[in-house]
């Protein structure tokens, strides 16, 4: 459960950051953050101020909602937006999606299935050409794991064929710079994405694997772990790799 106090941040996880970032509702929900203090990616971390008479307005709010849905076998994730100066508050609820695991060495990579849905819907437009794009996630390094939260359309800019594609740039930083701002600085850039053509498999060529290094040395910089994943006819596949 997820609750906003005049656009203020409290809480968040990966299913609810990617509806942040598409939705009309979610342009300012995580605004007003703090960042007082920046260890991982969740409420663990010190977020924002909020006045004893908010608090105590949200207490109720999620008391109340406790109560109500502890008896559903359900899944919940669900947004409150409350506008302290009218006192109303807006619902919204956010589809809850299965979420595999991946274990890459002693990082944990996770991708639900609206992303894997995204993507592979993002291919089928663009068939019989191949098409990709930029990776948007974020890390946790308390639990050593990396989340993916989406992934960008190609830039209009991009080349496009049946046995290649090469990215282009065309809006792509103002892109993701709305996305790290709509989620208060916690997703942002963590690799890159393509499909490959009918018939292929998401086993990586020797050029997507060339095309990996050459991100993972760029990631080095930040010391952080690129992440390139490949959509393939029937399967999917995402890979890791850490320049040491």
């Amino acid at each position: 459960m997820i609750v906003d106090e005049g656009f203020e941040w409290t809480d968040v996880d990966d299913e609810a950051q990617a509806v942040t970032i598409q939705s009309d509702w979610g342009k300012f929900h995580l605004g007003g953050q703090v960042r007082t203090f920046w260890s991982g990616a969740s409420c663990r971390d010190i977020s924002t101020v909020m006045p004893y008479s908010r608090v105590l307005g949200h207490a109720s709010t999620l008391s109340e909602q406790i109560q109500a849905t502890a008896s559903t076998e359900e899944a919940l994730i669900r947004v409150w937006q409350r506008d302290p100066k009218l006192g109303s508050v807006k619902v919204h609820d956010v589809p809850v999606m299965p979420e595999q695991r991946i274990s890459s060495g002693d990082v944990d990579i996770f991708i639900d299935d609206a992303v894997k849905q995204q993507l592979r819907e993002l291919r089928r437009q663009r068939l019989p050409n191949e098409t990709g794009g930029v990776l948007l996630g974020y890390y946790d390094f308390n639990v050593k794991a990396v989340v993916i939260v989406m992934g960008l359309p190609a830039p209009p800019d991009s080349e496009s064929h049946p046995d290649s594609f090469e990215r282009g740039l065309s809006g792509l930083k103002e892109a993701v710079n709305e996305a790290t701002a709509r989620t208060a600085g916690m997703v942002g850039y963590i690799g890159e994405w393509h499909s490959h053509p009918p018939g292929h498999s998401a086993l990586p060529s020797e050029h997507d694997l060339m095309q990996l290094i050459h991100l993972a040395l760029g990631m080095a910089d930040d010391g952080l772990p690129a992440i390139q994943l490949i959509v393939g006819e029937e399967d999917l596949r995402v890979l890791r790799l850490e320049a040491e």
